[in-house]
């Protein structure tokens, strides 16, 4: 039996479900975010923005503990 990638510990989130992870932020928020390194780059599907959970919410755990 093979197992969904989706339903895995690495699935991939949309940009909506990733601005509600990091606390509601807003989509230029997420951009500058990623221009700045703080997040990965998304994976483009179809012209809509998605990242790797895992490594969207380590991105943010490592920010968190970086001091400002």
């Amino acid at each position: 039996m093979t197992e969904n990638p989706l339903l895995g510990d690495d699935a991939l989130i949309s940009a909506s479900t990733a601005r509600k992870l990091a606390g509601d932020v807003s989509a230029m928020t997420l951009w500058r975010w990623q221009q700045a390194g703080v997040i990965p780059a998304p994976i483009q599907i179809r012209r809509r923005n998605y990242w790797s959970r895992d490594r969207f919410l380590g991105a943010l755990a490592r920010a968190a503990k970086t001091p400002m």
